[in-house]
């Protein structure tokens, strides 16, 4: 079995790339050690299938962070257990740039409106956050 449709276990770090962009205020630990729900709101260009996140056994943190904006991103560290028992579905979602993808599937951008308590619990259940980290590629 290929790492992409390996079985997700329960006791799997995952980790969901937040923005350090202020104006969004996804994550401010001088005011909180947990990032802000908004962190885990589907995007609704990219979150059509299902919120993104990446399983910590394949990939580092730094390589989540990675990309072709020169923008920086924490890391939000959850366990795949924990996840699971606020209600969210965890499906592997192979990504040819980076390895380990996963998504969140009843957590996307159609249905981010009615998903609120699923996004707060989602952040009060970090573990904890990483960074900010700043890796940028040219694709």
């Amino acid at each position: 079995m290929t790492e992409a449709y390996d079985p997700i276990s329960d006791d799997e770090l995952l980790y969901r790339r937040i923005s350090t962009n202020k104006q969004l205020n996804y994550y401010n630990p001088d005011i909180d050690p947990n990032p802000s729900p908004k962190a885990f709101r589907p995007n609704h260009k990219f979150d059509l299938t299902g919120l993104s996140l990446y399983r910590a056994k394949y990939i580092r943190p730094q390589q989540v962070a990675e990309n072709d904006r020169e923008a920086k991103y924490f890391i939000a560290v959850l366990r795949a257990g924990d996840v699971r028992a606020l209600g969210a579905i965890i499906e592997p979602c192979p990504d040819e740039n980076k390895p380990g993808h996963v998504e969140i599937t009843n957590l996307r951008s159609d249905n981010r409106r009615d998903t609120d308590e699923l996004q707060f619990n989602l952040a009060e259940s970090c573990l904890e956050v990483l960074g900010p980290f700043s890796m940028t590629v040219h694709r």
